[in-house]
């Protein structure tokens, strides 16, 4: 099998995790069933294996031994916590193809017109489907889930779409970050009909974080080039113009279809910063006491808040224990934080800053929410474990490079 086709079978096993939740939602709807989409993976990802040998998914020993400790920290869960069945079983084993995947996307893509392609498909297939959902343009094929909220003894419509408002930034994430490429016409209108899309969906979904993930996003993206000057510096100067310029003309829509996300905003109930300021600090209340570093689950916190807590590292701790936490920590955190210092030295390429961005915002949208096992948020650990080890390589090629020049010319001047 060609090299090309197992880079195939690589971005597509990444494209249906990412799209998991939408094939699930089209799913129910024509067949009045779940679509067990991720079963198609693991065949994939054999093949891979087979065919590439192990190396070709699974990282380093030390990233691979720190997977296996999450891996124990959760398996762990299932005998300590009893509210847990078998299902977590299949939930980390889930989490952990996705991480795989991640790595395998990541690592072994060629460069970034190759990623964009898969990119490209999952943003304009997920938010052509939001946006028809949300306008309520075909409600017979593309139906949403009301829910409501009180204001000030007013309900309000709050609509859902393939997955819980709050989780919807992760599947809009990949669209998103290809807005950080160098401008090319096509790729542009494309990345721009998925920005404006995906802005349409976290508005009409009232989902505040979602929200202010995507215009984080957007802005890095937009003045990345003051680090990395490959991506081009007329977006530095454009793409504020015309945004600002946008915004002035359709102020008015924007005001009447925003009202109700704006009213969101000025909230003060548990579900607000409070609350996930109180879920985060709650973490740090038990991880002080060796009692508690085994899984215990989320019954305490439910009891004093009536709530899940609204923060991932807590919801680690509770549902892995210490070892999930550390392991979490090791896998997601210390990868950012030396992609950030590549990143602000101008060490990433295009490619790796696209992605780098792209894990940047899932590690920003969990620490709102409580998804210790959810797929999205372990693929985009795989990866920035894989962004690591491919800038590993190019910096090696690179010093290599240059050992065989300086040498070169040494012998050319005896």
């Amino acid at each position: 099998m060609s090299q090309h086709k197992l880079h195939i079978l690589a971005k597509t096993a990444f494209v249906l995790i990412t799209l998991d939740s939408l094939m699930t939602y089209i799913g129910n709807e024509l067949t009045g069933s779940i679509l067990p989409v991720n079963i198609i993976v693991p065949p994939i990802l054999a093949i891979l294996v087979i065919v590439k040998g192990k190396d070709y998914l699974m990282p380093n020993l030390a990233t691979t031994t720190w997977l296996s400790i999450a891996i124990l920290g959760f398996f762990t869960g299932i005998f300590t916590i009893s509210e847990l069945g078998i299902s977590r079983l299949f939930e980390i084993i889930s989490a952990v193809i996705a991480f795989v995947t991640g790595y395998a996307f990541a690592r072994w893509v060629s460069d970034e017109d190759e990623a964009a392609k898969p990119l490209l498909l999952i943003g304009i297939i997920y938010t052509t489907v939001c946006v028809i959902a949300i306008s309520k343009l075909l409600p017979q094929y593309f139906p949403m889930v009301i829910k409501l909220w009180a204001f000030n003894g007013q309900l309000i419509e709050r609509p859902e779409v393939t997955t819980d408002q709050n989780f919807q930034i992760f599947y809009l994430i990949p669209g998103i970050i290809i807005f950080t490429l160098p401008f090319q016409k096509f790729r542009f209108s494309l990345a721009l009909y998925i920005i404006l899309g995906s802005l349409y969906t976290l508005i009409g979904l009232q989902t505040r974080s979602g929200l202010l993930i995507a215009v984080g996003l957007i802005f890095l993206a937009t003045f990345s080039p003051i680090w990395t000057k490959t991506l081009g510096k007329w977006k530095l100067y454009t793409i504020p113009l015309l945004g600002i310029l946008v915004f002035i003309i359709f102020l008015p829509t924007i005001h009447t279809f925003a009202n109700a996300i704006m009213i969101r905003f000025t909230e003060t109930d548990y579900s607000t910063g409070l609350g996930r300021l109180h879920s985060f600090l709650y973490l740090f209340d038990k991880i002080y006491n060796p009692l508690w570093w085994l899984p215990h689950g989320n019954q305490e916190f439910i009891k004093l808040t009536g709530n899940l807590p609204h923060s991932n590292s807590t919801a680690l701790f509770l549902d892995g224990g210490i070892f999930a936490l550390v392991a979490w920590i090791i896998l997601v955190i210390v990868p950012l934080l030396k992609l950030s210092k590549w990143f602000l030295k101008s060490r990433l390429d295009n490619l790796s800053v696209m992605l780098f961005l792209g894990a940047l915002g899932s590690f920003i949208a969990q620490m709102t929410l409580n998804v210790p096992l959810m797929d999205q948020v372990w693929l985009w650990a795989g990866v920035s474990n894989g962004i690591l080890a491919r800038q590993k390589i190019i910096s090696k090629n690179t010093a290599n490079k240059t050992r065989t020049n300086i040498y070169n010319k040494s012998q050319s001047n005896l």
